[in-house]
């Protein structure tokens, strides 16, 4: 197993996500022999099946992202614990189906969060199973349920939670809980014959009980005091470097890297046209599988459904691509401009400086990406599309350089 690869399954930052949007465009068969490869009819399924669920969740009210973050079993720790210590827990919180969550970062650095990880969780270079646990990072479940010592066990239903604390095992946690919520024993009765199936040579399969119903929120404290948390808040860390921010010289970086990007352009390098040809796009997708609604399972498209955007929609602008390196077709490009209405026309580069290239054309200019010209069909530059009925009219035009 790669170390760094290990590491980075382990431990994720509770609250950090990334939302990858795509774009909708068409696809189809082309009859032209030399483009792009079309995306399949799964990845197109797969496409309309996230954009289904995007659309139907306008109108109707979202479940809270919190929610469903915080809902479940956590076993909050610190690596103010002996190692050998936080060894135990891991194992208890494997066997538990809890996440272990930290407070923030080792001396404020993920560096050193990363191998304090791999130091605990590896012997040479192979991970000890046992200890391979959902590890996180979640200031916010620290200070809703008020903790300041570890280990502490929290259970987590619609915003209300139950937490125990103190030097104890994670059984004794259970224990506590049970005494304020009756709801808690079947975890208890769980958890003895998950540990039972360990001692005999591995957990059994059983699946957990379900969370909780929690009439109100409840702190317990055990007997012995636990461990102080040695790592700090990680929301007052990131406060701290905010203030101390040089937001001038951000934003001036910031803007120069955009300007080198924008200078480097899309580097697509399509053929220029060698000859002027028309090509018939069919953007007709047939669905594999059916697709649902993922909410009420309805079916919305069934399998073996054609469909063809053309039939429903009349598609009035023109898609212009084009080399922005070539003197040549930008010049061609600026005839084109002066003979069409411009508010119908898109611009779109295959390559070169975006914004030398929209000053020399007075009109906003678009990169283009490989999945839009494999989607419209587009094998050489300049290509002009536009919709020819049920098809997209892609017309490759030769320009002399």
């Amino acid at each position: 197993m790669n170390v760094s690869s290990g590491i980075v399954c382990v431990v994720a930052v509770a609250g950090l996500s990334l939302l990858s949007i795509g774009s909708s465009v068409f696809a189809g068969n082309s009859q032209s022999a030399v483009r792009p490869s079309i995306p399949s009819p799964e990845e197109m399924a797969q496409d309309i099946a996230r954009y289904s669920r995007q659309a139907l969740r306008h109108g109707r009210p979202q479940e809270s992202p919190k929610e469903v973050r915080r809902d479940g079993v956590y076993l909050l720790l610190s690596f103010s614990l002996p190692n050998d210590t936080l060894k135990d827990y891991l194992r208890e919180a494997k066997l538990l189906g809890a996440k272990v969550l930290l407070r923030g970062l080792v001396q404020d650095s993920f560096k050193v969060t990363q191998e304090r990880i791999k130091h605990l969780l590896f012997t040479g270079d192979h991970p000890d199973d046992s200890l391979l646990v959902g590890i996180g990072i979640d200031p916010v479940i620290y200070r809703t349920v008020g903790a300041g010592e570890v280990p502490a066990l929290v259970f987590v239903k619609d915003e209300k939670f139950l937490v125990a604390s103190g030097g104890a095992s994670v059984a004794h946690l259970l224990t506590l809980l049970s005494k304020e919520q009756a709801g808690v024993m079947p975890w208890i009765e769980w958890f003895e014959r998950r540990h039972r199936g360990f001692l005999q040579g591995g957990p059994t399969e059983e699946a957990p009980p379900q969370v909780p119903t929690i009439g109100q929120s409840v702190k317990v404290q055990g007997d012995a005091r636990g461990a102080d948390i040695a790592e700090r808040d990680m929301i007052d860390v990131m406060k701290e470097r905010l203030a101390k921010a040089d937001w001038p010289d951000i934003q001036r970086r910031s803007g120069d890297a955009l300007k080198r990007q924008f200078a480097k352009g899309p580097g697509l390098a399509l053929p220029h046209a060698e000859e002027a040809r028309v090509v018939l796009v069919d953007p007709t997708v047939e669905y594999p599988e059916d697709i649902k609604d993922p909410t009420t399972n309805t079916v919305l498209i069934k399998s073996g459904t054609k469909i063809n955007p053309f039939d429903k929609v009349r598609w009035i602008r023109t898609l212009v691509f084009f080399d922005g390196t070539s003197s040549s077709q930008v010049g061609w490009v600026q005839q084109y401009l002066k003979e069409h209405d411009p508010k119908f026309v898109k611009l779109i580069i295959s390559d070169g400086d975006v914004q030398k290239v929209m000053e020399q054309l007075h009109q906003r200019v678009y990169w283009a990406n490989p999945l839009l010209v494999s989607r419209m069909g587009v094998g050489a530059v300049p290509s002009i599309v536009s919709q020819l009925g049920r098809h997209l009219r892609v017309e490759e035009v030769a320009i002399h350089e």
